[in-house]
């Protein structure tokens, strides 16, 4: 939003309504707000409103992944292994995910046809996230890749994954590839 000028509507996203907080925020305010701080790389604020919405919205993997996205970043991996055992659970016993978790089954990745192919962003999302964390030990920047391919739906999606890889990227001394790149 601050990119397209419209900073004022992006600053009072970031605040919420007067006394916002993980325990009193409704399902959209608490996805708006887990979106916001994975975006601003506040992985404490990112995982407080991620368990807020996964208790909202339990059909949806959305804050368990973001939750474990935020406990790789702050170093908590204990909690990052729970939160993966729980996301490949609800990957193989949700109708939700079967495409990921088909994918799981066979070993494979999904492709950009895999996931332009889920008609439903936020499962594309989801499923593109899953496997970016899948493959988080063996090549941080390459997953994060191959996950933002998934998000060209949403700004905000491909700006989370953008902005992630950079990090990885400046973390293994290499370039960033520009944006809307496909590097």
């Amino acid at each position: 939003l601050e990119r397209f000028g419209r900073s004022t509507e992006a600053r009072s996203l970031l605040a919420g309504r007067d006394g916002l907080s993980p325990e009193n925020a409704n399902p959209t305010e608490a996805w708006q707000q887990m979106r916001a701080a994975t975006l601003m790389l506040d992985w404490e604020m990112a995982a407080e409103y991620a368990r807020a919405y996964q208790k909202l919205r339990p059909e949806k993997m959305q804050g368990l992944l973001i939750e474990w996205l935020a406990s790789e970043y702050l170093g908590n991996q204990a909690r990052a292994g729970e939160l993966r055992e729980e996301s490949l659970s609800m990957t193989t016993s949700s109708n939700r995910y079967q495409k990921a978790a088909s994918l799981i089954k066979t070993g494979t990745e999904p492709t950009v046809r895999d996931l332009t192919d889920l008609k439903d962003g936020n499962i594309r999302f989801d499923t593109g996230l899953l496997f970016a964390l899948l493959n988080w030990e063996k090549d941080p920047s390459s997953s994060l890749r191959r996950a933002q391919l998934s998000s060209w739906v949403s700004e905000s999606e491909y700006a989370i994954f953008n902005k992630l890889r950079s990090i990885e990227l400046r973390k293994q001394g290499g370039e960033e590839t520009p944006a809307g790149s496909q590097g």
